[in-house]
């Protein structure tokens, strides 16, 4: 499948060289901002930049491709696919809540109805980092954790001027995806961040021949907006975000070979590719989000809130 990718980055801070070093990861693992060395825990964390060299980000899998002892169950469709840690925390076919707790920014987004095992897109759009702790979390985290923990932090506002334009080109699916951030210092002691994602589809593997749809297609667009107040010991950053996006739905195919006693006709053989259906396929998800993430430095220790209202 190629696939063709174009970034554009500006920022008005002057660019220095300096002597390749080993880039220090912090990470909020112990609720608290340490240095990845430091936290006594077993923890893999992976920065945008590191995922962007590796390629396009389209899926839960991609966020987690390196992270060690962390499987990505891909079931074709958003709603079905889970993730688990150490070979645990898969609940398929129950309604019980998974056994991994997904959090975004230290809320917990995961829930027990259909498509509450993964993440959705607008999670991880704009991000900085991903975390992964691994076994029981429960100190710390709360509900469903007791095998692990995926958390995902969203970039803040940076309090200068900058952002970047990426297109991403996948010729076989004839899909395109366009994001655009912009990062805006308005004073020294207010920032704001607005980025959007729009995402186009012709074609796609799996076809629909009743419906003339592609069972693997993907469309439709994803917003994000925060205003971020920083002064003194205080930093408190309001976001929203929201996405509307068609996804990839649920399919299956039939071959059987003659000789099988079955209720269908003997000897059926389906398309691979090619799959009528009169049904309604396909998946919808919309989904509105607000957040208040506020610290605030004691000297000694840091304060943290997280609030999140979610729809």
């Amino acid at each position: 499948m190629a696939s063709i990718s174009l970034a554009v980055a500006s920022s008005a801070a002057a660019q220095t060289s300096s002597i390749p070093a080993i880039e220090e990861i912090v990470v909020t693992a112990q609720r608290k901002e340490e240095s990845l060395k430091d936290v006594p825990a077993t923890i893999s964390a992976v920065t945008a930049e590191q995922l962007e060299a590796m390629g396009p980000t389209t899926s839960t899998g991609d966020l987690l491709r390196t992270m060690p002892g962390v499987r990505f169950n891909d079931l074709q469709s958003n709603n079905l696919s889970e993730i688990s840690i150490r070979g645990s925390g898969s609940q398929r076919a129950t309604g019980a809540d998974s056994g991994v707790g997904l959090f975004v920014n230290g809320a917990y987004v995961g829930s027990s109805t259909l498509g509450g095992r993964n993440f959705r897109h607008m999670d991880y759009f704009d991000l900085e980092r991903v975390e992964v702790l691994e076994g029981p979390q429960g100190a710390l985290y709360g509900r469903n954790s007791e095998y692990g923990v995926v958390n995902i932090v969203s970039a803040k506002p940076k309090f200068n001027d900058s952002g970047y334009i990426s297109a991403n080109y996948t010729g076989d699916l004839q899909q395109t995806k366009l994001t655009a951030v912009i990062n805006e210092k308005v004073t020294d002691e207010v920032a704001v961040r607005v980025g959007v994602q729009g995402i186009a589809q012709g074609k796609g593997f799996f076809y629909n021949p009743n419906s003339d749809k592609y069972y693997d297609h993907t469309d439709g667009w994803i917003f994000r907006g925060q205003v971020r107040y920083r002064k003194g010991p205080l930093d408190i950053d309001f976001l929203v975000d929201a996405q509307d996006l068609n996804l990839p739905s649920f399919l299956n195919t039939y071959v059987l070979p003659p000789g099988v006693n079955t209720a269908i006709p003997q000897g059926l053989t389906q398309d691979r590719f090619v799959i009528p259906h009169d049904g309604k396929d396909g998946v919808h998800q919309q989904a509105q989000r607000a957040m208040i993430l506020a610290d605030y430095d004691l000297g000694w220790g840091k304060l943290t809130s997280t609030t999140m209202a979610t729809h």
